[in-house]
């Protein structure tokens, strides 16, 4: 066990909605850490189940957590980003509600971060009922130490639950765009400004189950939110703005490709097509690198983007 008064305070950021099926496990696991100089702040996102009581009753035996309740329902992004703001540590975890974490999760992360913004693990996915489904995050995404940001342009591998981050870099990120899931913002942020680490271990239990927002592998019975194929346009578009915008002029290689990129997404184009198509040609094994796909399938990808955007 460390010794609280001579390690930084991690922040751990829990964002609840509707979660009392799951809570207890993850927050058991959670206050079984082995990294003790913990503060961990709750919010929740205006939930009609027990799961603020839940909260407010591991509230009453742990000091070192702190609940707030929403108003009104904002948003699982804008609730992490509350969370964030309503920290102090000079590090961070985002925290879901229904994982469970290997008790050395925060210790070990924080083992590894040294110069680094963010570190990473990998996750074992499990489901409902908490038994293991023999697969990894690693099985179907390419997991790695990434030096730059130019995979994070087009594919996200780092899961807001296996992030560890520096303080600076979660509030670098603020505020969230709405149309980013936050993870994914937060890692293109973090490898804006270096490397961000791989810790080869499964250091959380994902579980997959039909409430989840996202999910990493297919349930049956979990509904996916559709959207429109303008709605889908004007998300890819915004996104890849949103990353020209915040990607800094010294990062030159990735700056030029994202502009180009910003550019030829305007519109679909003959000329604005076959230049989508050529970037993604030309810069294939950076801009696919997180995609866990063959050689020959990479190429295909990239001569469909002639036809659809991404």
């Amino acid at each position: 066990m460390h010794d609280a008064a001579n390690n930084p305070i991690v922040s751990i950021v829990l964002a609840t909605f509707n979660g009392e099926r799951y809570l207890k496990e993850q927050l058991d696991s959670v206050f079984q850490q082995t990294y003790c100089n913990l503060e961990i702040i709750a919010v929740d996102d205006s939930s009609s189940d027990n799961t603020v009581s839940i909260l407010r009753e591991y509230a009453l035996s742990h000091c070192n957590l702190k609940v707030y309740v929403n108003d009104k329902n904002i948003g699982h992004i804008k609730t992490f980003e509350k969370g964030i703001t309503l920290s102090t540590g000079d590090f961070i975890a985002l925290c879901d509600q229904d994982d469970i974490w290997d008790k050395q999760k925060i210790e070990l992360l924080m083992q590894k971060i040294n110069d680094y913004g963010m570190v990473f693990c990998d996750s074992a996915f499990i489901d409902e009922a908490g038994k293991s489904l023999n697969k990894k995050i690693s099985d179907i995404k390419n997991l790695s130490t990434y030096n730059n940001c130019i995979p994070f342009i087009m594919e996200n591998c780092i899961s807001g639950h296996a992030a560890l981050m520096k303080r600076e870099i979660a509030i670098a990120a603020i505020p969230f765009p709405k149309d980013i899931i936050h993870d994914w913002w937060l890692a293109f942020v973090a490898s804006t400004k270096g490397a961000v680490y791989f810790v080869d271990q499964p250091l959380v239990k994902y579980r997959q189950h039909t409430g989840n927002f996202i999910g990493g592998i297919k349930v049956e019975g979990r509904i996916k939110k559709k959207y429109t194929q303008i709605e889908l346009i004007n998300k890819v578009r915004n996104r890849i703005r949103c990353f020209y915008e915040k990607c800094p002029e010294s990062n030159t290689k990735a700056k030029e490709i994202l502009r180009k990129f910003n550019k030829s997404y305007q519109s679909f184009s003959i000329q604005n097509n076959f230049s989508r198509m050529s970037i993604f040609h030309k810069y294939k094994s950076e801009l696919l690198a997180i995609k866990k796909r063959t050689a020959f399938r990479k190429w295909l990808f990239c001569f469909k983007m002639f036809v659809k955007l991404r």
